[in-house]
């Protein structure tokens, strides 16, 4: 970034294309990869259609998606590593939550920290058959409170709890 971004600029290479001083001309490599569905259906109101003729964004229908990521393997060398997915497992992330292997969905690890709106429009969005069990469900949603600001609950507390005895040695955090 330099002083020369986000000031109004009028000449852009697209034709017709200008920005405002708050805006910046970038570009992004996107990849299309799994999510899971946290909200849907948000509140428009058709009768002021009118009103908002050429601003559509103001109401849109989108979706927020948690996006997963890979966890290393020997097909995939730049996925989480074990010592990291095993912390994962035992919940001490508050931003990571681990998604098992089932088939079309890779081991994998839910990103909070990466929640994304979506407008659920193919080919860039494409709903799977499968969704989380509801006791993994019930994990998520209790973790996005957390991670939203909300008190840990109790149970999440003893679940926490029950899943780190189980962790490996070798995942530890090493005791001073």
């Amino acid at each position: 970034m330099t002083d020369q971004d986000f000031r109004k600029k009028g000449k852009l290479p697209i034709w017709s294309l200008t920005l405002r001083e708050t805006e910046e001309l970038l570009i992004r490599k996107a990849k299309k990869r799994l999510a899971i569905t946290v909200a849907t259906g948000n509140t428009i109101f058709d009768d002021i259609k009118e009103n908002v003729a050429g601003r559509e964004h103001l109401q849109e229908e989108n979706i927020l998606v948690l996006p997963l990521y890979g966890v290393e393997s020997a097909g995939h060398e730049g996925g989480f590593p074990p010592i990291i997915a095993a912390r994962i497992k035992a919940l001490m992330y508050r931003q990571f939550f681990h998604c098992p292997f089932q088939s079309p969905v890779y081991d994998a690890v839910v990103r909070l920290d990466r929640i994304q709106p979506v407008i659920p429009h193919y080919p860039g969005w494409k709903p799977e058959g499968i969704a989380l069990s509801q006791e993994a469900l019930g994990v998520l949603m209790a973790m996005l409170r957390e991670y939203f600001g909300a008190p840990q609950d109790e149970e999440m507390k003893a679940l926490r709890e029950i899943v780190q005895d189980a962790l490996p040695e070798d995942a530890k955090i090493p005791q001073k």
